[in-house]
């Protein structure tokens, strides 16, 4: 690990600073041939496993500064890099579907607005409809977290303007189509700013019947332009209650601790995620003017 290592603050990245505890018999600390000042550190390569538990906690937690730190810097880098170039324009970084708070604060406080993304039914196995290919075939609208805006909800950066950018409702299943109208309405709800369906593959094979993401099936196409009046029109009433659940501050966060709501939440208000740094909170946030 180079750059910024040894990350600003933290204990000497050495055998005292990483031997393990007394309740940490067998973790790893600073290993032989490791070295922070020549960059011979080994990294953490994935944060989302267990793979991590085999070192010290403070190993951990240095290293997970050290990561945030890194990103840290090149987001700012190249925030900045493009506002040279477009400084009227509205900006903003990855729409991932993360839920940590850490990613949240990272993508708030150098952009203008946040974007995320989720998938309800989502296949796993494959990404064509063929056997051995498996999918949730319930209905979001029946769902105790209301499908995926629960989830999308609580990635909403209190103070924000926020938009889903990638959705979708996969196709085997048997109630994509409500999927259109059903976010459209969430979506005035939750005083989203936009929400942009996933349109996959376009090809000329005949992916009517082996495109699970395709926004070509006739019964898509007839609810795409219902869903589009139904969210310019603002047919339904925006929430009149807002709500917040607070993330802990990302600089003293734990690895993967994610951010969420209450289940009821999304059916009753417009919750969001409360980071409590680098102005990063504040009311509700604004929604932008719609076109015209």
């Amino acid at each position: 690990m180079r750059g910024c290592w040894p990350p600003s603050g933290t204990r000497p990245a050495g055998q005292n600073g990483w031997a393990p505890a007394t309740d940490e018999a067998g973790k790893k600390g600073l290993l032989s041939g490791e070295d922070p000042k020549a960059g011979t550190v080994a990294s953490i390569p994935n944060w989302a496993d267990g793979s991590r538990q085999q070192y010290t906690r403070q190993r951990i937690l240095d290293s997970y500064r050290h990561d945030y730190e890194v990103v840290l810097r090149y987001q700012r880098d190249m925030t900045q890099a493009i506002r040279r170039f477009r400084p009227h324009g509205l900006l903003t970084l990855s729409n991932h579907w993360v839920t940590a708070p850490i990613d949240l604060y990272i993508n708030a406080i150098h952009t203008d607005f946040g974007d995320r993304h989720n998938y309800w039914a989502h296949p796993q196995g494959g990404w064509a409809i063929a056997a051995g290919l498996t999918f949730d075939p319930t209905s979001m609208t029946r769902n105790a977290q209301a499908g995926i805006v629960g989830g999308l909800a609580a990635r909403r950066v209190k103070g924000r303007p926020y938009i889903v950018g990638e959705w979708q409702t996969s196709a085997p299943n048997d109630y994509r189509q409500e999927g259109l109208l059903y976010m459209a309405a969430m979506s005035d709800f939750q005083n989203w700013s936009a929400v942009q369906f996933e349109t996959g593959t376009i090809s000329e094979k005949p992916i009517l019947l082996t495109e699970p993401f395709s926004s070509t099936a006739p019964k898509m196409l007839a609810a795409a332009p219902m869903a589009a009046l139904l969210f310019h029109r603002q047919d339904v009433r925006r929430a009149t209650e807002s709500s917040s659940s607070p993330c802990p501050t990302p600089r003293c966060s734990r690895p993967i601790r994610p951010c969420g709501c209450p289940t009821a939440w999304p059916w009753r208000c417009r919750p969001a995620s409360s980071l409590r740094q680098g102005g990063a909170h504040g009311g509700s946030g604004p929604r932008w003017p719609r076109a015209t």
